[in-house]
């Protein structure tokens, strides 16, 4: 699903993204072979590099946290009332966005076994019709109950969103289940989410893009 920045985000994004354009053309004038890789290792020396990662981390964040990302959530939870849904976001900041303007449970990176488990089995027994999470939930835990993903951002592999896919993918009767990608149209969020319906990893599954 795409969603546009607001007309203050994209300008800020264009400037971020012409700060790193910039910084990038001059590098590779002096080395062709110069790579964001290059950028990274330098940070720590460079004052030059900081500044280009950091910009690069900002645009990041303007796509993560994009304000008609929380709109479009919302129309997805009126559309799939009564069915259990988790919420994939990139970052800490917008999982607890999406719990404090929802009120649903939010799962992080720090939260307790205790806690999490509480949270899921909750969801489970159907307590929370969504809880959101940023990546905690990435690596050995299933979420049988949920038959609604709604990804808003943080998918940067392949791997990671088949990963996603499978935690919600569990057919009951002929129930099926629906993934959504929420992403920015015109950004490098939505050249990233292309890419990773190309992989070889998504063969038989079914795109359809939502206006």
């Amino acid at each position: 699903i795409p969603v546009h920045l607001s007309d203050d985000e994209q300008k800020r994004y264009d400037l971020l993204s012409e700060e790193v354009r910039s910084y990038m053309s001059n590098q590779r004038k002096e080395n062709p072979m110069f790579s964001w890789e290059d950028v990274c290792a330098e940070s720590a020396v460079s004052q030059d590099s900081r500044r280009a990662l950091k910009s690069y981390l900002a645009k990041r964040a303007i796509e993560d946290r994009a304000e008609e990302k929380l709109r479009t959530l919302e129309d997805l939870f009126r559309l799939h009332a009564g069915d259990r849904c988790i919420v994939f976001a990139g970052s800490n900041a917008m999982a607890r966005d999406v719990s404090l303007r929802f009120l649903i449970p939010c799962l992080l990176n720090h939260c307790g076994k205790k806690e999490r488990l509480d949270i899921l089995e909750g969801f489970a027994a159907g307590d929370y019709p969504a809880i959101v999470a940023n990546q905690v939930l990435d690596e050995g835990v299933d979420v049988p109950a949920a038959k609604v993903a709604i990804v808003i951002g943080g998918m940067a592999s392949s791997r990671q969103a088949r990963q996603r896919l499978g935690r919600i993918l569990r057919r009951s009767g002929n129930a099926r289940a629906v993934l959504y990608e929420v992403v920015c149209a015109g950004t490098n969020e939505e050249l990233r989410s292309r890419q990773r319906r190309r992989h070889a990893m998504f063969e038989g599954t079914k795109h359809r893009r939502k206006s």
